[in-house]
């Protein structure tokens, strides 16, 4: 059976600082963390969780996870892959490798999509005790869609400081919620067709469902109301769209 090493998995005791030293030190590219419609319990908060992509596909290289001693109950699995460390080896039948484990009486943890999209995954000890993860691609199985978040702003006179703090806290929502970048600013198209809309935001998200948690959030439902209060005629003054 061919098999590839798909990530290494480290406990981290600060993902913070852990990250920031591969990156300076090692000049590893920090990627968002795209989970699965069928998402597990997986705390995704940056003190929480970091992936450290190489490239090869959208969450294989380096990841750095805080020790969690409910990771396992809450995912209904024996072993606890955030405690320890753990490698994880990529094959292209894990039936086979339970087949395996089965016939030798040997203990193990299986999942569905929980984790990575597209992936299932299995969590054994080798008999020196180290904890490895198995995984697969599941057959016709896509990573969710991203969705941009674009809004165009009317900012009536004199509110343009305002509207740079809600802006400023619209952006911090990221240290909390699954966002990816943001950006905003002055309309500068010469071609002349904003229309009135003179400010324009937009914010990248790895799922709708993320998105939608943003819509939800309290913080949001606060900083939109600031907002539409500082458009010309309210919420006339705002227009909102995703792709």
């Amino acid at each position: 059976m061919s098999w590839s090493i798909h990530h290494v998995n480290l406990e981290t005791r600060d993902v913070r600082a852990t990250a920031d030293f591969y990156a300076t030190m090692l000049g590893m590219a920090q990627k968002d963390w795209v989970f699965p419609a069928s998402r597990g319990y997986l705390p995704g908060d940056p003190d929480k969780l970091a992936l450290m992509a190489d490239g090869r596909d959208s969450h294989s290289g380096l990841h750095l996870i805080a020790p969690d001693r409910e990771f396992a109950a809450k995912n209904g699995m024996d072993h606890n892959p955030s405690i320890g460390g753990h490698v994880a080896v990529q094959v292209p039948d894990l039936d086979a490798v339970v087949a395996r484990l089965d016939a030798a009486g040997i203990a193990y943890s299986l999942t569905g999509e929980f984790a990575i999209p597209g992936m299932r995954h299995l969590y054994v000890e080798d008999p020196s005790g180290n904890l490895i993860e198995v995984n697969e691609c599941l057959p016709e199985t896509t990573a969710p869609a991203p969705v941009r978040h674009l809004a165009l702003c009317q900012v009536r006179s004199g509110s343009e400081a305002e509207f740079a703090k809600v802006m400023a806290g619209l952006d911090a929502l990221r240290n909390r919620l699954e966002m990816g970048p943001m950006r905003w600013g002055p309309d500068t198209s010469p071609e002349g067709l904003g229309r009135g809309y003179g400010y324009v935001f937009s914010i990248d998200f790895p799922t709708a469902a993320a998105r939608d948690a943003y819509l939800e959030h309290p913080d949001h439902k606060a900083l939109g109301a600031r907002l539409v209060g500082l458009c010309e005629g309210g919420v006339e003054g705002l227009c909102v769209v995703d792709f």
